[in-house]
């Protein structure tokens, strides 16, 4: 129930609630008391006819805001009029109307044919009314109900429609008498009386004559397409947020690319620190010595030159014998002893130790020599005893 009795003609654009319900006039007032409602929101209501409009634009909210609907002054909510422009600030107070020009089936079927006649009208070369009516459209005004109630309905406060003055007197009525005005009813009588009986297509086309003349103007309350706010089309305050939008985003894209170019930067100054660090530079490799080029290969300049007239030096011939090895001499001692010859073993493990270079002698050689030359001693000491006795 409570949203029923909240519930009203009056719109309230509002993005987080696409889909709510329209509120009626004392929601949207109470709104623009507690500052809900600014100047920029966007509604529509039966002031507008359901057009989008700003709210500093819309009869009867603007005023609610401080602001004038028509001249745009400072006003105070309270006032019921602009004291600058005398616009009124009223409101409908219908809560079901829409605000549509033509809210019933009747109205709208008239003004659907009012439409079209102008469309013919303008297809066909219009007839353009006398500024003075004749008395054949004159009587036909007064007597036909349809025409004056359609001409009521056409009449705007932009373009009143003009006065249709009182049918004129006979010529045969008397001087002296004053004139009667001459009812409604009458007037066919007198129409036919004057000018003959009247067919029914010329009253028609008669009645579609004067409907042209009384709707030439515009039709009144149209809000003008630059106070009406189209879903497609975007107010400035719009406009200005795309802009303010599009420069932030620009603004944030430099500084991403700024911050990209800095760790960049950061990442070439680490690289060549730790490049520095390493023997072979930054690429690791082994630098190629100064004597070498570019290629690798040794420099002209440091060739050993050779003089053509030095003479070659002679090359010594090697040693036919050769050295041996040690492991050989000490297996050649050893079979020599194991045969019974032990000074032949002496001798050859002397024999190498004089051609070991700088008089160096390897442990094992000089193990074996002591060891043979025990076994000598011993043998020697064995025969001398054995010989005394």
């Amino acid at each position: 129930m409570a949203t029923q009795i909240a519930m009203g003609p009056w719109f309230i654009r509002d993005e987080n609630m696409p889909y709510a319900p329209g509120c009626s006039y004392q929601i949207v007032k109470r709104k623009a008391q507690l500052g809900k409602l600014t100047s920029q929101s966007i509604i529509r209501g039966p002031s507008t006819h359901q057009f989008w409009m700003h709210a500093d634009q819309v009869p009867g909210i603007a005023h609610l805001l401080g602001v004038c609907h028509d001249c745009g002054n400072q006003v105070n909510p309270n006032e019921r009029i602009c004291p600058s422009c005398h616009a009124t600030f009223n409101t409908p107070d219908t809560r079901n109307e829409l605000g549509l020009q033509y809210p019933t089936e009747e109205a709208t079927h008239q003004a659907r044919i009012q439409l079209e006649q102008l469309k013919n009208g303008e297809a066909s070369s219009p007839v353009q009314p006398n500024d003075v009516p004749s008395a054949e459209s004159q009587a036909i005004a007064a007597a036909s109900p349809v025409a004056q109630s359609t001409v009521s309905a056409s009449t705007s406060p932009a373009a009143p429609a003009p006065t249709v003055p009182p049918p004129a007197v006979p010529p045969a009525a008397s001087q002296s008498e004053p004139a009667q005005p001459t009812p409604s009813s009458s007037a066919p009588d007198m129409l036919d009386a004057v000018m003959g009986p009247v067919n029914q297509p010329k009253v028609d086309t008669t009645i579609g004559m004067v409907n042209q003349s009384n709707t030439a103007a515009p039709i009144a309350d149209v809000p003008k397409p630059s106070d009406s706010v189209s879903p497609n089309q975007s107010p400035a305050p719009a406009a200005k947020t795309a802009e303010l939008n599009k420069q932030a985003q620009h603004l944030s894209m430099t500084v991403i690319i700024m911050i990209v170019c800095i760790v960049v930067l950061l990442t070439l100054i680490v690289m060549l620190y730790m490049g520095s660090r390493k023997p072979g530079g930054v690429t690791g490799k082994t630098p190629i010595p100064r004597e070498l080029g570019t290629t690798g290969a040794l420099r002209e300049d440091t060739l050993p030159q050779v003089d053509a007239n030095q003479p070659e030096p002679s090359q010594a011939l090697p040693d036919p014998v050769g050295p041996m090895s040690l492991h050989q001499v000490i297996s050649d001692a050893r079979e020599l002893e194991q045969n019974g010859e032990t000074a032949k073993a002496l001798a050859k493990l002397r024999e190498y130790e004089q051609s070991a270079e700088n008089g160096k002698l390897e442990s094992d050689l000089q193990t074996e020599i002591q060891r043979i030359e025990k076994k000598i001693a011993r043998e020697k000491a064995t025969s001398f005893f054995g010989t005394s006795e």
